[in-house]
């Protein structure tokens, strides 16, 4: 839990402080929309409902609320990717094959498919979009390692409960978060 918090720590700190100068591409959103719809309703079903009357009861929102959350949803989740691409290529991090496999292999086995093209086929994954989430997982994974964090500090009778990231590299000098959601950042990660 510590770990995940964390990683959505960074995750919200750059996110807040990148700029975007341009919105994404509209086929990128338009996928990201699709999986988050293809999630939704796969989860509906499971609960023997459709994905309308399950927005409505689980979240309380009509056709429309939702259909409008999805789709700054899905550019959120564009942008996201776009800026953990930017730091990728700023960190010269890659994905191999040789590693997509591997991670393929482990999941196939994970779930108990007879094989990787087995449970690729069966899940009809996209090679695409699991390439990018492997890669958006090597740059939180390369971010917590050059990051410092600090653990909360105690403050007489009430907690003030702060984290500081440093990054040692030159995307952010200091930047610094608190339990209310504010932040504060010294240099601004701009991202195109």
């Amino acid at each position: 839990a510590y770990e995940s918090n964390v990683k959505g720590a960074i995750i919200t700190v750059l996110m807040e402080n990148s700029e975007f100068k341009k919105d994404p591409p509209q086929d990128m959103s338009d996928r990201y929309e699709e999986t988050l719809i293809y999630n939704l309703t796969y989860q509906a079903e499971s609960y023997g409902v459709s994905l309308a009357d399950f927005m409505m009861m689980y979240y309380g929102m009509d056709e429309e609320t939702y259909l409008t959350e999805i789709k700054n949803q899905a550019k959120a989740s564009a942008q996201q990717y776009i800026m953990m691409q930017d730091i990728a290529n700023k960190e010269g991090l890659t994905i191999s094959d040789e590693e997509m496999n591997s991670s393929i292999e482990e999941m196939a086995l994970e779930y108990g498919y007879a094989s990787a093209d087995d449970y690729k086929t069966q899940t009809q994954m996209n090679i695409n979009d699991y390439k990018e989430y492997l890669m958006g997982q090597k740059v939180l994974n390369f971010l917590m390692e050059n990051a410092v964090v600090t653990e909360p500090v105690a403050e007489e009778s009430t907690i003030a409960e702060e984290t500081t990231i440093t990054e040692e590299n030159s995307m952010a000098e200091e930047t610094t978060i608190t339990e209310e959601g504010t932040t504060a950042a010294e240099e601004t990660l701009a991202t195109e």
